[in-house]
Order: C-alpha cells, then structure tokens, then sequence
C-alpha cells in the first residue's frame, strides 16, 4: 500500500494518536453547524437502498451521520481508511450504536472495489494527504456508478484570521507550520478543474466557512467567552465560539 504523510506521521509518533482523533472530528462535525446540515442533505441526494462509500473515513462520524440520517433507507454503507487505529475507534463506535456499518483497511490509491461499485462517494480531508492525488481521484471515478455523486470535502489553506493582533500572529506562524507538513495544502482549488479533466459532468461545488483547530478548546474557549469585553462584535464572538465549542463536541 502507497503510505502517505499523515500515516508516516503516525507511524513515526510524531503525533498523539488521541489527538488526531480528536482532531478528525472536529473538523468533520464543524461542517454540521448551523445550517450547513440541509446544504448538505440536498447535495447527497440520498436515496433508498444506496451504495455508499466513504474514503478515508477516520473514525466514523460522517458514516455514522449518514445511517443516523436516513435510517428508513436501508443503506449500504462502508468506510475505508488507510490507519488501523483510526478504523478501530470507527468500529467501536459503530458496534455501540447497532449500525451495520462496514469498516475496512485499504489503499485510496488501488482501492479493491469492482468498477461501478457505489451510488456515493464522500471523501473528507483525504485529497491534500495523498500520494498521487490524480490517481485517487482515478480511483474514485472507476469505482462509481456512471449515473453516481462524488463529493470531495477539503479545507482552502491557509484560513481567513478575523484581527491582526500579537494572538493572530501567533496562529498564523503555526498555520504556516502546518501547511509545509501536508504534501498538497492547495488542492482545494485545484478539484474542480482536475474533475472536469477526468470526465466528470455536473462540477459544482459548495463554499462556506468552518472553524479551523489550532490547539486544545473546551473550557479555554469558555474563560474566553467571560471575558469578552462589552463593547464591539461581542455576540458575533460569541457565535463563533459556539460554533467551535460545538464543532468540538463540548456544548
């Protein structure tokens, strides 16, 4: 199997495993804030008996939203991803809420699926990660349905900071860090073009802002909050705020 950066830095422990997992959720349950969850039910266009994938699952939540969604329509659902540890914690999760989800380990790059296999394809923060991101999108494309949706969701680097104080500052020089660390940061705005290369009809693509996890949340976030001055934007910070406590499951 092609191993790529993200793997090697688990493998290496250059990373807390606990965290990533952490991480990874938080960046998939921010896209269900705040009305971003109907954008995202019409864009699926879920339907009974669906043959669905997931790639590069991590540790379940979007498998999981999407049985949870739609339990009436018996969904075939499977998740693969490249990190046993990771597809550990997806399994647990789904052993605990009866889903009948399907995990499994596999390459993004040669996936072992027959070709016109799925009616969906969703990948989140897989893309940057990879190897040869135009062989997964190959990948992709040989495994769905002629008449089947691919939706490819993937953070625009580096993110819109709201100041420019000494804190921003800060922020900014890890985001910097970070982005020397993934081998493909910009391919966001590359996807459209790279799709309509390979084929694909229909290219649209959805734009919205989501909070970006610089470090730990929780109560620190909260000490912020109680001492937001009253003056200013108070209850847009606020908003904010809850949208991070939110995405990071603590409110």
């Amino acid at each position: 199997m092609a191993e790529n950066l993200f793997i090697e830095r688990l493998d290496a422990q250059e990373v807390h495993l606990p965290q990533i997992m952490e991480d990874l959720d938080f960046s998939i349950r921010s896209l269900f804030y705040h009305g971003m969850e109907q954008r995202l039910f019409d864009f699926f266009q879920i339907k009974p008996n669906m043959r669905i994938l997931d790639l590069g699952c991590g540790t379940g939540f979007l498998t999981e939203w999407l049985y949870r969604t739609y339990p009436d329509h018996e969904l075939e659902i499977v998740g693969v991803d490249l990190q046993e540890a990771l597809l550990s914690k997806a399994t647990e999760r789904a052993n605990a809420a009866s889903f009948p989800i399907v995990y499994m380990r596999g390459d993004a790059h040669a996936l072992s699926f027959a070709d016109d296999s799925f009616d969906l394809i969703v990948s989140h923060t897989l893309i940057k990660w990879v190897e040869e991101p135009k062989r997964v999108l190959s990948e992709m494309y040989r495994v769905l349905k002629q008449d089947g949706l691919l939706c490819i969701g993937e953070r625009i680097l580096p993110p819109v900071f709201l100041s420019k104080d000494r804190i921003d500052q800060i922020v900014q020089r890890k985001t910097e860090s970070m982005m020397n660390s993934i081998p493909h940061p910009q391919i966001a705005l590359e996807l459209p073009e790279r799709m309509n290369q390979m084929g694909m009809r229909e290219v649209d693509c959805i734009a919205f802002s989501v909070p970006t996890r610089m470090g730990k949340t929780g109560e620190a976030l909260r000490n912020f909050e109680s001492k937001i001055d009253t003056t200013g934007n108070r209850e847009q910070v606020r908003l904010f705020i809850h949208q991070l406590l939110w995405a990071s499951g603590r409110k």
